[in-house]
């Protein structure tokens, strides 16, 4: 994935600066884009979201509460030691 070689690249290059680079990847989310593309497929919305998400080991698409706690995860100054990572919220699609 490009994104997490940028995002490791670019922790190594600022973390001697105490600035913290991390990236979240998310999958399938149940936003605006998502339900657009429900109604363009015509198709009932449970038909189409398990086409949107047969290669996903959960089977389901994620909600926008589950990628902001993600993010806001990374940010937590709790995580001060932690950089350069790039945090799937994705299912499990990264796992397989």
């Amino acid at each position: 994935m490009a994104s997490s070689g940028l995002t490791r690249s670019a922790a190594v290059e600022y973390a001697s600066k105490g600035i913290r680079i991390n990236a979240v990847c998310p999958a399938h989310t149940r936003t605006a884009m998502v339900e657009g593309f429900v109604r363009f497929t015509g198709a009932p919305e449970a038909e189409a979201l398990a086409e949107l998400t047969r290669g996903v080991p959960m089977k389901r698409v994620g909600e926008v509460d589950e990628i902001t706690t993600g993010i806001l995860f990374l940010a937590d100054p709790a995580n001060s030691f932690m950089t350069g990572h790039a945090l799937a919220l994705d299912g499990g699609i990264g796992a397989i």
